[in-house]
């Protein structure tokens, strides 16, 4: 299962994108069970999609609130 965040870009200057895309390719290769991983980027002409390890698995365990 995954999770998507949408940014949209309008209103952002290319070279804010080209940032944008390269910390999330420095964020895949992190790695802790307490951290969702970042599978992936997608790019299309109005939004920058990233998508993210569903985190449903932290919810169950009580992580999410007892770690805030």
């Amino acid at each position: 299962m995954a999770a998507v965040k949408r940014i949209p870009l309008k209103g952002l200057q290319e070279e804010e994108v080209t940032k944008l895309i390269t910390e999330v390719d420095l964020m895949k290769s992190f790695s802790h069970p307490c951290i969702a991983k970042y599978e992936g980027i997608a790019r299309d002409d109005i939004t920058v999609n990233i998508v993210l390890e569903c985190a449903c698995r932290f919810f169950s365990h009580g992580l999410a609130l007892t770690h805030l």
